[in-house]
């Protein structure tokens, strides 16, 4: 097996802002990380510096029109009717170096598609990339140019089956809109609910249109989710989904926002679950490809996609980081200084009212305006939404499932499809597990179901105990 390692030095010229929660810094802290581990030099990985993409290319996605935008803005000065694209203000800046960087980004997973589509790479890994967000003709959650979406393009145009995977905390619209109608590439995402956080989409109806219908799946999670609750649901849903699609390759999409301290999301993985979700990726097909995507806490950021590139050559790391990252540690002040988070210890439970003006809600933040990612029939943006069902007819037949796991659950906040039509078949407690569990619920949560695995999540035992 031999990998390749995308980087370049280049990030270090671009910067969104002061105030912005996208930091480039943390590619060069997880580059370092990965270095003071000794994972930038195993014998059977290569390392890549990426060259920006053509705009040629970038056009096979993005409208001409759009990319004169973007052009125009690489001075740092918003061009006139920047707004128009998604540029300005607030998630999508106009800062100096906005076109060369969205270009390096582009090239970056280009060259890694090309790797692994020419058989040079088994796996590769970009971890600057995974900018799912951008629109054909729009900016979008921090995102320019879809890179993944680019990347996905190219592996088919060479003749492979694509699935792709997306563990982000926020749904992967934009390359879910892309691929809305083709049967050829399987888009699958798991993500914080689309009424909690930006960009308001991904739910459990919106299952493709025309030739794709059953080719879109969406693994929806209710906030405070953790590794505990999320392995199971992802190992029910991910690995029957790739089994019966066969792909050629896989493009997975490695956000860590996830994580249980991000600042920007309300989910509560931690760096343990994040790598056995990367595990049971690499397991999926015979090549893949993966990108980085989002991760707001940089110790985070660096700790996560160090493992998972440790993961992806087979090396297991020692859990103390190395002494020579020790002043990188103290610099950005690491709470830890190990690779794996510590056990939780049910003090807290996860973000959930201080998190501010960055907070990408579906229903209050300008991620969520002029989305123009595909939604099901009848949604309506800005609302709140029923589950009319709980798992797709389609997806079931793809993965052979007994007709009566798909049957429709009457919930209003299904926590995810496999979820939802579990909890029909298999808990004894007689409380679904996709019935909410937001805070307020808790205390009824737990004395209800106490006996069963979803209520033993320590996120929801904390919570419960608070109240």
């Amino acid at each position: 097996m031999n990998t390749a390692l995308v980087h370049s030095d280049a990030y270090t010229r671009f910067d969104y802002g002061p105030e912005h929660p996208l930091r480039m810094e943390r590619l060069g802290l997880t580059w370092r990380l990965m270095e003071a581990y000794g994972l930038t030099k195993l014998p059977d990985a290569a390392l890549h510096a990426c060259e920006p993409a053509t705009e040629s290319a970038i056009a096979l996605f993005h409208g001409q029109e759009y990319l004169d935008v973007l052009k125009a803005a690489n001075g740092g000065v918003a061009p006139q009717h920047a707004e128009r694209y998604g540029l300005g203000p607030g998630d999508n800046p106009v800062f100096p170096g906005l076109w060369d960087a969205a270009r390096l980004c582009a090239g970056g997973s280009l060259l890694a598609a090309e790797l692994v589509a020419s058989g040079k790479a088994t796996r590769a890994f970009h971890f600057a990339g995974g900018l799912h967000h951008a629109l054909p003709a729009r900016a979008s959650g921090f995102c320019y140019v879809n890179d993944a979406v680019l990347a996905i393009l190219y592996l088919k145009s060479r003749g492979l089956r694509v699935l792709y995977v997306d563990i982000d905390a926020h749904h992967g619209d934009g390359v879910q809109h892309a691929f809305y109608s083709d049967p050829t590439v399987l888009t699958i995402s798991t993500h914080e609910r689309g009424d909690y956080l930006f960009p308001g989409t991904g739910f459990v109806e919106e299952v493709g249109e025309g030739d794709g219908v059953g080719y879109s799946v969406n693994l929806p999670l209710e906030p405070y989710t953790d590794s505990a609750v999320y392995l199971p649901a992802f190992e029910q849903v991910v690995p029957p989904l790739a089994g019966a699609f066969r792909p050629d390759v896989v493009v997975a999409q490695l956000g860590i926002d996830s994580h249980r301290t991000d600042p920007l999301t309300h989910l509560a993985l931690d760096v343990q679950g994040f790598a056995r979700a990367v595990a049971h990726i690499a397991e999926l097909a015979p090549r893949l490809l993966c990108l980085g995507g989002g991760g707001y806490d940089l110790q985070n950021v660096a700790r996560a996609w160090t493992a998972a590139w440790a993961v992806l050559n087979g090396v297991e790391l020692p859990a103390e980081l190395p002494v020579s990252f020790a002043e990188e540690a103290r610099r950005y002040q690491f709470e830890v200084r190990t690779l794996w988070d510590r056990p939780s210890t049910g003090g807290s439970a996860p973000r959930s009212t201080s998190i501010g003006r960055w907070t990408r809600s579906g229903a209050s933040s300008s991620r969520s305006t002029g989305c123009s990612a595909r939604r099901a029939p009848g949604y309506c943006a800005g609302t709140r939404r029923s589950t009319s069902a709980s798992f797709s007819v389609a997806h079931a037949q793809m993965i052979g499932t007994p007709a009566a796991t798909a049957t429709p659950c009457a919930t209003s906040r299904g926590i995810s499809a496999w979820l939802c039509a579990r909890s029909c078949a298999d808990f004894s407690c007689g409380h679904s597990p996709s019935d909410g569990w937001l805070a307020m619920e808790a205390r009824a949560a737990r004395a209800t179901c106490s006996s069963c695995w979803f209520a033993r999540s320590p996120a929801f035992q904390a919570e419960a105990a608070r109240m």
